[in-house]
């Protein structure tokens, strides 16, 4: 019985946490062998929580205007400003976004 339960904890290691064990903490390693081992003691590395998201499912997306002072006619002026163009863009010829 000892036999299995070292060859399941060989097992274990070799292949669920020999992988990370570079990027493990070395109290971190210690804990998880400490843990396969005997799971009653307390370890000592500080484990956080597991992240958890609150929003299921994406916002949809609104096409809200750029600003409430700006309108479209302000963007084509400051486009054509910005470009010194001596007429201003019309709107289908926009090239810029504001956001």
């Amino acid at each position: 019985m000892l036999a299995t339960l070292f060859s399941h904890f060989n097992a274990d290691i070799t292949d669920r946490i020999k992988p990370y064990k570079k990027i493990l903490d070395e109290q971190l390693w210690d804990d998880l062998i400490q843990y396969l081992l005997l799971p009653d003691r307390p370890i000592k590395s500080i484990i956080l929580p597991a992240r958890s998201i609150s929003i299921s499912e994406l916002p949809s997306r609104e096409n809200k205007p750029f600003s409430t002072i700006i309108n479209d006619e302000h963007e084509l002026e400051i486009s054509y400003l910005i470009d010194f163009k001596s007429t201003p863009y019309l709107s289908r010829d926009m090239p810029y976004k504001f956001q």
